[in-house]
């Protein structure tokens, strides 16, 4: 008894030197200062096991830590949230692991204060309009730049707004279409329309704000022009007015649409009402019918379009397997996609007989792919179909198991580089990339035979690299390549400054 009360009390002696101790210090980003008050966390993403809170000073301490991986961030009021080893907010961090009894220092964090936009909305008259501010952050899919709504604000009595939290990047103001109050209580269609800074009722006329870090726009001012809504009405034509049948009204530029939404006040009619002067696309779709029309709208109401539905293309193929075929039990399903057009995707399920079938396309450029993602095959014929109004001739769709493929690690002078992010580019183009894990290796398969550029880079953004400024700044950087069929390589890569 006395034995087994001796080793309960000498356990926790014997434990506690396996315990690790962090520290850091918390600056700011740009004025170098200490961050007071900032609360630092230790555990998996998103979920902490511990934590701390700087001092006057900034300095941070955390004892008692199990021995193992983790992730460290910091967050704080009035700055944006940081992972550990991060360049800036919504980047990837490096992951820390902890020896036992090890007393690690040096864990520092930079944070970034926030960035500002503050302006006015007014009339065509200076007059300030209370309604609500719209914001849009820069992004870029596929190659194409587009804009996504990153938030909103309402203006005041006075017609200020203030548009705060936000992270370095580039960005589009506009106020919300908002209906005007008449003074007496007859109907109007008057309408103030959405208006991009500084007064552009078309995103092609917009100022884009380009904010550096913790960087404050002021006066944005924007003028709205008050303008008549119109009503855009017409008839269906289609084989078939199923409950399905949906129709809508979009902006060509792709931003959200301004209407009231489409009304059927009979079958087989539609009417969108207060739609204002711009250019818009018209869509109807059903699982078997659809139509689409460009469709410009002025001042006046645009009324009797006839909307002739077309039977959607059903377009069969086959597949065939240049090399190896896959593993025993593998279906594959051959993935049609028109992301310009905002098409739902079309999946051809390969049967026995290596047949497939794909329904519900429209006329347009389809591009091609497949699942599941095996090792070492890629499409090699072919990439992109060009889908007419009458469908197209059976398609043979040819899989290669003859991809390269290539593994290495990143370094830099101080040695192996986490988190950084390797990109395999084709010409202008990337074509794949990769992230390092913690030892500083990178891995890509599934390379298509042929020369390449390996560039790693550090900071950038996922998908950044589709902007042509961007993948300008890769030429003459990295390790040139030629990857043979089934070729497998080892390339390890410097990192690339900016």
């Amino acid at each position: 008894m006395r034995f087994a009360i001796w080793i309960a009390l000498l356990l926790p002696l014997v434990a506690q030197p396996q315990s690790c101790v962090i520290e850091g210090r918390v600056s700011n980003l740009l004025s170098s200062g200490p961050v007071r008050k900032a609360k630092v966390l230790l555990g998996t993403q998103g979920n902490p096991k511990y934590e701390a809170v700087t001092d006057t000073n900034g300095h941070y301490a955390i004892g008692g830590i199990a021995p193992g991986r983790y992730v460290l961030w910091v967050q704080r009021a009035g700055f944006l949230p940081v992972v550990y080893g991060a360049h800036g907010p919504s980047r990837p961090g490096k992951s820390i692991v902890l020896a036992a009894g090890e007393h690690r220092k040096g864990l520092d964090f930079l944070l970034e204060p926030p960035g500002v936009i503050t302006g006015h909305l007014y009339d065509q008259d200076g007059e300030p309009l209370s309604t609500a501010v719209v914001l849009y952050r820069e992004s870029w899919y596929q190659g194409h730049k587009r804009y996504q709504q990153s938030g909103g604000a309402n203006a005041d009595d006075e017609g200020e707004y203030r548009l705060f939290g936000l992270q370095a990047g580039t960005y589009l103001v506009s106020s919300a279409q908002t209906p005007v109050r008449p003074a007496s209580p007859v109907p109007t269609r008057e309408i103030y329309p959405q208006t991009f800074y500084p007064s552009a009722e078309d995103m092609s006329g917009a100022i884009s704000l380009k904010l550096a870090p913790g960087g404050e726009a002021r006066n944005i001012d924007i003028r709205v022009r008050k303008t008549t809504s119109v009503n855009v009405s017409g008839t269906l034509i289609a084989q078939s007015l199923t409950p399905q049948l949906n129709v809508t009204i979009a902006r060509r530029d792709g931003l959200p649409s301004a209407g009231r939404g489409i009304m059927f006040p009979q079958p087989g009619q539609f009417a969108a009402h207060g739609i204002t002067p711009g250019s818009y696309v018209l869509v109807a779709r059903s699982p078997t019918e659809y139509a689409r029309m460009d469709l410009d709208v002025g001042t006046l109401d645009v009324e009797g379009i006839e909307l002739r539905l077309s039977p959607v293309v059903t377009v069969a193929g086959a597949l065939k397997v240049d090399g190896d075929g896959p593993p025993a039990g593998t279906i594959f399903s051959l993935v049609f996609s028109n992301p310009g057009q905002n098409e739902p995707v079309s999946q051809g399920l390969v049967d026995k007989e290596n047949h497939a079938e794909w329904k519900s396309l429209t006329p347009g450029t389809w591009t091609l792919d497949f699942t599941p993602k095996l090792p070492n095959f890629f499409i090699k014929s072919p990439l992109e179909v060009e889908i007419g109004a009458q469908g197209h001739e059976p398609i043979e769709v040819v899989i290669s198991s003859r991809g390269a493929s290539v593994q290495g690690k990143v370094a830099d002078n101080a040695g192996p580089v986490e988190a950084a992010t390797v990109l395999l580019v084709s010409g202008s183009s990337v074509l794949q990339h990769a992230i390092t894990g913690m030892d500083g290796t990178y891995a890509l398969s599934r390379i298509p035979p042929g020369k390449y550029r390996l560039v790693a880079v550090e900071d950038i953004e996922t998908n950044s690299w589709d902007n042509p400024d961007v993948a300008r700044t890769f030429e003459g950087k990295g390790v040139a390549v030629a990857f043979g069929p089934s070729e497998k390589a080892t390339r390890d890569l410097l990192l690339s400054q900016p």
